[in-house]
C-alpha cells in the first residue's frame, strides 16, 4: 500500500523533483496557490508553494524507489527515516494536494465569524486558525510527522 513521504529538496527546484518523480512514475505532489501580495500600493496575484523546500511522494518506498527518490537531482533527504506520514496526517493533507493550483478564497465575517463563500476553503471553516482581512489571509495548520506546520492561503474577507 502506498504511504505519503515527505521528501527536503533545493529551495527553487520543487517544480523539476516532482516532475523527475512523475517519469521515473512515483507519484509527487508540491502544491501551489495563487497569493495575494501588495507591492507599492497594488495588490498583485503571484504563485507560490505553499510548502516551499518539500514535495510530497506517494510510494510503497522499496529499496528501489528510495534510492529513485534519493537519487534525484535536487533531492537533499528523505524526512523520518524514512517515515512516512501518518493516516490522520495524509487525510488532512489529501485535499490539498488533489486540488492542484490553490486559487483566492472569497469570504465574510458576520459577528466575529468567518464564512466562506468560495473557493477551497467553502466548508472548511472549521480548519482555519486565524484570519487577517487587511492581509488578505486565511492561516491553517497541519502536522507534518507529528510537527505542527503553520501555512497560509489567500482570502479576500468583507465584513458586514
Amino acid at each position: 500500500m502506498s504511504m505519503i513521504y515527505v521528501v527536503q529538496v533545493s529551495g527553487g527546484s520543487e517544480f523539476n523533483v516532482v516532475n523527475t518523480l512523475l517519469m521515473k512514475e512515483i507519484r509527487a505532489y508540491a502544491p501551489r496557490q495563487e497569493l495575494l501580495e501588495r507591492r507599492k500600493g497594488i495588490w498583485n496575484t503571484v504563485r507560490r508553494y505553499i510548502f516551499p523546500g518539500y514535495v510530497f511522494a506517494e510510494t510503497e518506498l522499496t529499496a528501489v524507489e528510495y534510492y529513485l527518490i534519493r537519487e534525484t537531482e535536487g533531492v537533499l533527504k528523505i524526512l523520518g527515516n524514512p517515515t512516512p506520514l501518518s493516516y490522520s496526517e495524509e487525510h488532512r493533507l489529501r485535499w490539498i494536494f488533489e486540488s492542484g493550483m490553490i486559487g483566492v478564497n472569497k469570504g465574510l465575517v458576520s459577528g466575529g465569524t468567518l464564512t466562506i463563500t468560495d473557493g477551497l476553503l467553502k466548508g472548511r471553516e472549521a480548519e482555519i486558525v486565524s484570519y487577517s482581512i487587511r492581509q488578505k489571509r486565511c492561516r491553517l495548520c497541519c502536522k507534518i510527522n507529528g510537527r505542527k506546520h503553520f501555512f497560509s492561503i489567500s482570502a479576500e474577507i468583507e465584513k458586514l
